[in-house]
């Protein structure tokens, strides 16, 4: 009878402590490349794609994302002939663009099997996550926003730095 009692206490323990200290949750938001874009945003990409990737816009796929939330897309290509179910060591790039002042901008180029964008933010602009394996979830690097850098940056894991400190 004593046992139940203390079982029911640790739970209620542990209830009430996940409520004073709750851990917050972070999801993943996938990249779609559906292509959507019209306009003067289909003429900027297509010409920064020719001056900046020497290519032509017709060899990419396109992603619309907000990554700073601050209504205004910033657009993710990838090239149309990356097939990675083909050559299993290859990787895509992904080129993160964004538009000022009627101009699109390179914000950062990322080699990846996948990237889905994080739930979770640094300096205001959610993370972006590279993933080496097309099938392991667990293997990827984080890219976080730099504002020195102006960039995206991929994050360093510090703890095997100070692992070799004494």
């Amino acid at each position: 009878m004593q046992e139940i009692m203390v079982r029911k206490l640790v739970i209620v323990l542990t209830f009430f402590l996940m409520s004073l200290f709750p851990l917050q949750a972070y999801s993943s938001e996938q990249v779609i490349f559906d292509n959507r874009i019209f306009g003067a945003t289909k003429l900027n990409l297509s010409q920064f794609i020719k001056d900046e990737l020497n290519s032509s816009f017709d060899q990419y796929d396109f992603a619309k994302v907000d990554l700073n939330s601050d209504f205004f897309d910033e657009y993710i290509l990838k090239k149309k002939n990356c097939s990675l179910d083909l050559e299993p060591k290859q990787f895509c790039y992904f080129v993160i663009v964004s538009e000022k002042s009627d101009k699109l901008i390179k914000l950062s180029v990322i080699y990846a099997k996948k990237i889905l964008i994080s739930g979770k933010k640094h300096n205001g602009i959610y993370d972006i996550l590279a993933f080496q394996s097309k099938k392991d979830d667990y293997e990827y690097e984080r890219y976080i926003w730099s504002p020195e850098e102006k960039a995206y940056m991929r994050q360093i894991d510090l703890s095997s730095v100070y692992n070799g400190i004494e």
